[in-house]
């Protein structure tokens, strides 16, 4: 059991060694600096800050929802998330990083912690792919899909 244990913490730690390893284009850095502001907003609850990085047309998947969200739905959840949890904690592994022109899509592993009101307190890890446009001068997250990966 314990191999198997270090054998899939070896697996996980991968994609991140190899992101480290290779030099990332000023769109991958610019385009990750999102991703660690859109952390930082969850973090402490500026649902204002966040929502300004989520294209009008928003479309996410694997929300609790069998079907995709759209950007009023993602407000609500976000807005929920900080009133049940006032205490959060979100660590980003980068696994990949395409930039296509004025497109990008990010793969990642989110370890989140949480704890709410009445002091419990869990920790997850997620798997996320965050399709992004750039509009003007700014990176725009327009579709999303995450599944918890089983403890």
């Amino acid at each position: 059991m314990k191999k198997l244990c270090l054998v899939i913490a070896i697996l996980l730690l991968l994609p991140s060694a190899y992101l480290i390893a290779q030099e990332w284009s000023a769109a991958q850095k610019e385009i990750w600096k999102v991703e660690e502001e859109t952390v930082a907003d969850i973090e402490k609850g500026d649902v204002e800050k966040l929502m300004s990085y989520v294209h009008q047309d928003y479309r996410g998947s694997g929300h609790g929802s069998p079907l995709p969200i759209d950007k009023t739905i993602f407000r609500k959840q976000v807005e929920q998330l900080v009133k049940t949890y006032p205490a959060r904690s979100l660590f980003l592994q980068p696994a990949a990083i395409q930039v296509f022109g004025n497109t990008a899509i990010v793969h990642y592993i989110a370890t989140i912690t949480l704890k709410s009101v009445d002091g419990k307190e869990a920790t997850s890890q997620t798997a996320y792919t965050d399709v992004f446009v750039k509009q003007g001068d700014k990176w725009l997250i327009v579709a999303d899909n995450g599944y918890e990966l089983k403890k």
